[in-house]
């Protein structure tokens, strides 16, 4: 299934990025700024080895993790998460 997902993809659209980010903890200033980017998503994956590059004009975040395995993560705009990505 993972290579469904492997290759560039263009931000379309989100939802109510603005209150997620708002309820946990991101400033007004970073908020608005976040919801004007449109960034590039590159995904490669390696095994169970997944690694998502995603570019904008504000940023390149790199996130990688193993998949079903919970990790820390100091997202780009502050605060620090628990993460486990999964497919169901």
């Amino acid at each position: 299934m993972a290579e469904k997902f492997v290759g560039k993809w263009n931000f379309v659209e989100s939802e109510n990025i603005d209150a997620f980010m708002e309820q946990v903890g991101v400033g007004l200033a970073f908020r608005t700024i976040a919801a004007n980017l449109k960034p590039v998503l590159e995904v490669t994956v390696n095994g169970n080895h997944w690694k998502l590059v995603a570019t904008s004009t504000f940023k390149t975040i790199v996130t990688e993790f193993e998949l079903g395995v919970e990790f820390d993560e100091e997202t780009p705009f502050g605060p620090k998460m628990k993460v486990n990505f999964n497919f169901f």
